[in-house]
């Protein structure tokens, strides 16, 4: 299993290196304060630099989101993926479909 570790509102990025070292699926932002306050709002888009279909099956958040990728969750290359603490909040409030959480 992969694991993607929270270190605390200081960290806005972590990589985790793909098998050849030089591609990486990436944490591109983390919305830990929302401007309402609101924390059914916070979230963090994952975003696949690589030029290949990656299976997040199995990858988890460890510490301070407990999250984990259900069976047959990929990322095509190039995607985004969000995982909201409340997707259907992040859906009206953003207008954007298909988070996770």
């Amino acid at each position: 299993m992969r694991s993607f570790f929270w270190g605390g509102i200081g960290t806005l990025a972590f990589l985790l290196l793909s098998a050849s070292g030089s591609q990486a699926i990436v944490i591109s932002e983390v919305m830990y304060n929302p401007r309402t306050g609101a924390p059914a709002l916070e979230y963090v888009e994952i975003h696949n630099e690589t030029y290949a279909r990656r299976d997040l099956s199995g990858w988890f958040f460890s510490d301070g989101i407990q999250f984990a990728f259900p069976e047959g969750t990929a990322l095509e290359p190039g995607a985004w993926l969000v995982v909201a603490a409340d997707p259907a909040a992040f859906e009206i409030e953003y207008g954007v479909t298909g988070a996770l959480g």
